[in-house]
């Protein structure tokens, strides 16, 4: 009857090790599935973030083209302005000249 007992004594403390390993065991897997969700929920938000960044960046890059649109708009108009000028100082140019040539065809009447 004493080895029975004895008998009965060990195998409870082998299920008892067993029951601890398993617990173990399970709390394990129970920290690696809480460490995959936080892993798994940084990586949703990193992905929104990233998102957040690529539409960051493509709207400065229509704000780009906008303001590049808008400044070769203002080139346009300085450069019709120059020629404008351009024109008129060489409309003045010429109407200097022809005064010069005048007045020194008046120079030569007068000395004549």
């Amino acid at each position: 009857e004493r080895t029975v007992r004895t008998v009965a004594n060990e195998m409870d403390e082998e299920i008892e090790a067993q029951y601890a390993c398993g617990m173990s065991m399970v709390k394990e897997v129970e920290r690696v599935a809480l460490g995959k969700r936080e892993c798994i929920g940084r990586k949703e938000g990193l992905g929104l973030r990233v998102a957040s960044v690529v539409q960051e960046a493509q709207e400065a890059q229509r704000r780009l083209h906008l303001h590049t649109a808008h400044l070769e708009a203002q080139e346009e108009r300085l450069q019709a302005k120059f020629s404008a000028v351009d024109v008129k100082a060489m409309e003045a140019l010429r109407r200097v000249e022809e005064k010069r040539g005048a007045v020194a065809r008046k120079r030569r009447e007068a000395e004549v």
